[in-house]
């Protein structure tokens, strides 16, 4: 795709269309589909970024900075009507995460050093910090059906995960790990600060390496779908890369792509049913590439 620099891919619920960040041109968040010409939604000469799907598909919520500071935006992507969420003037608005539901978002404000996790209620409008919930929060994420949810927390290192739900019953389980990650509805997987990945309980129990071989320390392209890490690592030439899906249970590899790709910023989402999609680097471009890939290793 002759995209003019297109990053941060997002597939919707359905797999049939994807979302995607401009970073030249007028900027506008890009909705596309394999086979079908790119159209643009909320349109705007401002920093657009971070786009995500609502769970009906209906809705993308996203960063912008066309209030002067980066606040949460929701679009329609039927009739493009755009409305500000968020007003937290002068600080920063990150990570938004929705609930299953579709009613409720999380996200993160960042002001001054401090960063804390809040939740904006869609029907209602409120938005509120989140009770309890530990300083530092950072990369929430509701699991999947919706009970409780985790994220990153820890108000001098952000290096705990704590999970917490609408009891108020917020709590830190583990330490020395980053960027929670549900894989089902009673575990997720954590970074080490060896850039390892391991299983863990909602309990904090560690359950093994899920992969300890990430490359530079977790801080590429990676994604992790239906039991099965995708991931990039660098390649042989300059600017070049390689994408890999890994079986978690059994250590099978299958190379997806070889090629050039911006590994500093790079981006990958995968689906369960094999479809990959990665920022690629060309022609001094960054363009998106779509790949159905086998589901196991060949």
């Amino acid at each position: 795709l002759d995209s003019g620099d297109l990053v941060q891919p997002h597939y919707d619920p359905a797999g049939e269309r994807l979302v995607a960040t401009p970073r030249r041109s007028e900027r506008d968040l890009a909705i596309l589909s394999p086979g079908t010409a790119m159209r643009s939604i909320a349109s705007s000469t401002s920093d657009d970024h971070h786009a995500r799907w609502s769970p009906d598909g209906r809705f993308v919520v996203f960063v912008s900075r066309r209030s002067g500071h980066d606040e949460l935006w929701l679009a329609s992507t039927d009739d493009q009507q755009v409305r500000r969420l968020t007003r937290f003037d002068g600080a920063t608005v990150r990570y938004p995460a929705w609930h299953p539901d579709g009613q409720r978002i999380l996200f993160t404000v960042q002001a001054d050093a401090a960063e804390q996790l809040h939740e904006i209620d869609l029907i209602t409008g409120q938005i509120a910090a989140v009770a309890g919930a530990s300083p530092g929060a950072t990369t929430p994420a509701w699991l999947p059906d919706g009970s409780r949810r985790v994220y990153g927390c820890g108000e001098a290192t952000s290096d705990g995960i704590c999970i917490g739900d609408d009891t108020g019953g917020e709590r830190q389980i583990a330490q020395g790990y980053f960027r929670p990650t549900p894989i089902g509805d009673d575990a997720i997987v954590v970074l080490d600060r060896d850039g390892r990945l391991v299983r863990m309980s909602l309990d904090g129990d560690a359950g093994g390496i899920a992969w300890d071989g990430l490359p530079e320390g977790g801080r590429l392209a990676w994604d992790i779908t239906s039991g099965a890490l995708v991931y990039a690592m660098p390649g042989d030439i300059a600017n070049g890369g390689r994408v890999i899906r890994r079986q978690l249970d059994s250590g099978e590899e299958t190379v997806l792509y070889e090629g050039r790709m911006p590994l500093a910023d790079g981006s990958i989402d995968a689906l369960p049913d094999g479809r990959v999609v990665i920022t690629r680097f060309d022609a001094a471009s960054d363009d998106l590439v779509w790949m159905r890939a086998p589901l196991s290793a060949r």
